[in-house]
């Protein structure tokens, strides 16, 4: 099982998601205020090696999105998922450095995978 924490900071959000055989599986840990608890978990999976983390960036300036296409091949969403992932990102697609990530069947309702874009100019 492959796992990441998703925190966001300015909102008090920490999601984890985990990859498992039947496709991503995600909790959000806290909401509305970052908890001890939540960002302590987090840290302790990333010292013992056992998540991956994405930095965090404000609000603003990144986006974190889970992501669902109603197709049956891997293959063929990972073309769409770039365009799902625009829609509705506060920049432009072409300002930004992007990534689809965890990309898995999601049963008979197609695939399912956790899209970023982050702003070039705050990454590279």
């Amino acid at each position: 099982m492959r796992i990441g924490y998703g925190i966001d900071a300015d909102h008090g959000v920490v999601v984890r998601a985990a990859r498992r055989r039947g496709g991503p599986a995600f909790r959000t840990l806290c909401a509305g205020g970052l908890t001890a608890g939540a960002t302590a978990e987090a840290r302790a999976a990333l010292l013992r090696g056992r998540a991956e983390v994405a930095a965090a960036l404000p609000t603003g300036e990144a986006v974190l999105r889970r992501l669902a296409a109603p197709l049956a091949s891997p293959r063929k969403a990972a073309r769409i998922l770039p365009s799902v992932l625009e829609s509705g990102l506060p920049f432009a697609l072409e300002h930004c450095v992007t990534h689809i990530a965890d990309l898995a069947a999601a049963g008979p309702a197609g695939v399912e995978a956790v899209g970023m874009a982050a702003l070039r100019e705050r990454v590279e």
